[in-house]
C-alpha cells in the first residue's frame, strides 16, 4: 500500500527537524545575540544611565505585537534595569488577553475600537480607542501598590459635542471637566492627581485615546505599545500625526521595535514590501524622537515559512539604520531549543512563549543591553 504524504506535511516534519533537532552550520557566539551596529545615541544614554539617581527621568517604549502585549517581557525587563515608580503611556482600556502589570482597569460602558480589527479613519498612536456607549460611562484606573499614588496625569481625548464631554476625580475627591468646543480632533490635558482615579464622560460617543501617567520628577518607566496580532504595517492605520503628536510629548530615552512573528505567517509574504513597511515605520520613529536609541528584536523561534526571511529583514534594517539588534531566536538556540523550551515549560507549541519565558528572555535583553551601556 502506498502512503501519500502531501507537501505542507514534508515541510511541517522538515521545519520541526530543522529547530528542534539540528545545530547551526556555524558556532552560535554569545556576543552575537545583541549587536550594536553603531547607534549614535548610546553615548550619551550610557551616560545618562551610569549617573543615574532618583532625579532622573529614563524612559523605555516598546512597539510590538503579542509578545509585548501581556507584558510580561517588558516587566522584566524594566525590573532589570531600573526601580519603575511610573507608567509612562497606557492604552484607554485593555483589549482582550492584554495586560499592563501597574496599571489596573475596571471599564463600564466604553466600548473597544482596535486599529487590529476596526476600520476607524484617525487612530492615534498604539491604535486603540475607548468610546463611550453612554454617558456616565466610566473608567476606573488603579495603579500597582509600588508605585506612589500622586502622579502627573494625561488624558487624549477626542469629541464632536460641546461642553464639558469628560469629568476626573481621584482618590482625594479632587475633580476636574474637560470642556470640548466640538472641532472633534485630539487633544490633550494634563493634571496631578492622586491615584486610584475615575474617567467620567458626560456625554456618548466621546472617544479616549490613551494615557501619559509619570512622575513629576525622576519619572522611570518602561511603557508598551503591543497589540495581539499586530504586523510590522500595523501604523499605517494610526493618523498621519500620530507619531509626532503623541509620541513626541515625552522624550524616550530607548525604543524597542518588536514585530514580526505575524509576517511570518504569510507564505506570500513580499519581502520588498516588508521591507520598506519596516524603513516607514523606522522613519517616523526617528523622526519624533531623534536622540533615542533603537534596538530590533528579532522574534522568538516560530515554525513558519517565512520566519528566516523576516528575521533577515529585520536584522539588515538595524544594520543599515546602525541601531542595536537582539536575536531573541539565537538565544533560544543557545539556551536549548525550541523542543527544549517547550519541555522546560519556557516556550508554547504555538509561537508564542510561557510567561515564564517571556521573563526569562525579558532579563536576558536587559542584562545584554546592561552591558552595551555601562561598557
Amino acid at each position: 500500500m502506498k502512503i501519500a504524504l502531501n507537501n505542507k506535511f514534508i515541510s511541517l516534519i522538515f521545519l520541526l527537524f530543522l529547530y528542534g533537532c539540528s545545530t547551526p552550520n556555524t558556532p552560535i557566539k554569545q556576543q552575537d545575540i545583541l549587536i550594536d551596529f553603531g547607534d549614535k545615541n548610546i553615548n550619551n544614554i550610557s551616560k545618562k544611565y551610569k549617573s543615574m539617581n532618583q532625579n532622573t527621568k529614563f524612559a523605555i517604549k516598546f512597539f510590538g505585537d503579542s509578545h509585548i502585549a501581556t507584558d510580561d517581557l517588558a516587566s522584566a525587563f524594566r525590573n532589570a534595569l531600573f526601580k519603575e515608580n511610573s507608567i509612562g503611556f497606557g492604552l484607554p482600556a485593555l483589549p482582550k488577553y492584554h495586560l499592563n502589570k501597574l496599571l489596573k482597569y475596571k471599564t463600564n460602558n466604553f466600548e473597544m475600537i482596535n486599529s487590529q480589527f476596526d476600520e476607524f479613519n484617525d487612530y492615534p498612536l498604539c491604535g486603540v480607542i475607548a468610546k463611550s456607549s453612554t454617558n456616565q460611562a466610566n473608567i476606573k484606573l488603579t495603579l500597582d501598590e509600588k508605585i506612589n499614588n500622586k502622579m502627573i496625569f494625561e488624558i487624549l481625548y477626542k469629541s464632536k459635542q460641546k461642553g464639558d464631554v469628560i469629568e476626573i476625580k481621584d482618590t482625594k475627591n479632587t475633580s476636574f471637566k474637560i470642556q470640548n468646543s466640538g472641532n472633534n480632533r485630539w487633544q490633550s490635558k494634563k493634571f496631578e492627581l492622586i491615584f486610584p482615579i475615575e474617567i467620567t464622560a458626560l456625554k456618548k460617543d466621546v472617544l479616549i485615546g490613551g494615557y501619559k501617567i509619570y512622575q513629576k520628577n525622576g519619572a522611570k518607566f518602561a511603557d508598551i505599545c503591543g497589540l495581539n496580532g499586530a504586523h510590522m504595517n500595523l501604523y499605517q492605520k494610526w493618523n498621519n500625526g500620530a507619531f509626532f503628536r503623541d509620541l513626541s510629548s515625552i522624550r524616550y530615552d530607548i525604543i524597542i521595535v518588536a514585530y514580526g512573528t505575524n509576517d511570518s505567517f504569510n507564505n506570500n509574504l513580499n519581502e520588498n514590501i516588508f521591507y520598506k513597511n519596516t524603513k516607514q515605520l523606522i522613519s517616523l520613529i526617528k523622526k519624533s524622537q531623534p536622540n533615542t536609541t533603537i534596538l530590533m528584536l528579532s522574534p522568538p523561534t516560530a515554525l513558519k515559512p517565512k520566519f528566516k526571511t523576516v528575521q533577515k529583514i529585520i536584522k539588515k534594517v538595524a544594520k543599515e539604520e546602525k541601531f542595536l539588534f537582539y536575536d531573541i531566536d539565537l538565544f533560544m538556540k543557545l539556551t536549548g531549543s525550541k523542543r527544549k523550551w517547550i519541555k522546560q515549560g519556557l516556550s508554547k507549541k504555538d509561537v508564542h512563549l510561557t510567561q515564564k519565558g517571556y521573563i526569562k528572555v525579558g532579563k536576558e535583553i536587559a542584562r545584554e543591553l546592561k552591558k552595551i551601556i555601562t561598557r
